[in-house]
């Protein structure tokens, strides 16, 4: 069953490669959807695919690349919309 997830990422997950590792991780296990910087300093994700998938992207997600401090992470599941066609890093 395919899924719609919406991603907050709050700690130190700017200016540490959380986007790359967010984009590798994502293309890897055939997820699209998209991650931004977000202005109050944490990162959000949108993503659609096998729920299954999904939830092992949300585990990397909270563990993050070497340089990251994560504190928390907020995931809201939802119908997925059909909107992204790959995985994109927003600028």
């Amino acid at each position: 069953m395919n899924v719609n997830a919406r991603i907050h990422v709050d700690g130190l997950v700017q200016g540490v490669n959380y986007r790359s590792f967010t984009f590798s991780n994502a293309r890897e296990l055939g997820i699209v959807g998209s991650v931004e910087n977000l202005p109050d300093g944490t990162v959000g994700i949108e993503c659609e695919g096998e729920k299954k998938l999904i939830e092992q992207f949300v585990a990397l997600c909270k563990r993050g690349p070497s340089g990251a401090l994560i504190r928390k992470v907020d995931v809201a599941y939802g119908k997925p919309r059909g909107k992204f066609k790959n995985f994109s890093v927003k600028f």
